[in-house]
């Protein structure tokens, strides 16, 4: 419970590091939709969740839908310009599954809706980030990868959502499985994010500083 608590709040690090810098540099700008979605669902789990007790079920799906616009711009604005009929094609599979999702969710299918998303979120990270590497490499452009914040960003998407997917594929079931402990396999996932703030906190850092 601990580490929760210290994951909701380390969310809020990069937008409160961002705020005190943003006039030193603005080439965060690109990272900045999904470091404010960031701060917000922190806010919103803390105060919804554990302090108000509102159900969170409905939230989770619209973050998802948050999260995929802010990663959608952040690889807009880093892939090349000869990517952006792949990122269209995503825009719209995104665009008719949200919807979907939207007509068929129901608290007691949430789990399934929220699955279902976060899959298809993934693959476009991993999608992307793929493309990214074989136009970094393609041109080495970027003399030493591990420094660049981009990268660092990037290394922290596959860590993050790789580390997730079988929790996000299989929730629902792990959830009706009595022999199964949710809240044990919900502690990798609360792991996993406060890793991948770590490197969010660090990555905006180094952005700044350059």
């Amino acid at each position: 419970m601990i580490l929760l608590y210290i994951t909701l709040i380390i969310g809020v690090f990069p937008i409160i590091i961002y705020s005190l810098n943003y006039k030193r540099n603005t080439s965060i700008n690109y990272f900045l939709p999904f470091i404010f979605v960031t701060a917000l669902a922190s806010i919103y789990e803390y105060l919804g969740t554990y302090i108000l007790k509102i159900n969170t079920s409905f939230w989770f799906l619209i973050y998802l839908l948050l999260e995929f616009l802010s990663l959608y711009y952040f690889f807009y604005k880093t892939l090349k310009q000869n990517r952006l009929k792949f990122l269209y094609f995503f825009l719209i599979l995104f665009t008719s599954l949200f919807i979907f999702s939207l007509l068929y969710w129901s608290k007691s299918n949430s789990l399934i809706t929220q699955g279902i998303n976060s899959v298809f979120i993934t693959v476009f990270v991993f999608a992307s980030t793929f493309l990214w590497f074989k136009d970094v490499f393609g041109v080495l452009e970027i003399p030493v990868l591990w420094r660049n914040p981009k990268f660092q960003f990037i290394a922290g998407f596959l860590l993050y959502y790789s580390s997730t997917l079988f929790l996000y594929i299989s929730s629902n079931f792990i959830f009706e499985d009595k022999n199964l402990i949710f809240s044990d396999y919900w502690f990798l996932n609360i792991l996993a994010t406060f890793i991948f703030r770590i490197i969010l906190i660090l990555a905006t850092w180094n952005q700044l500083r350059k």
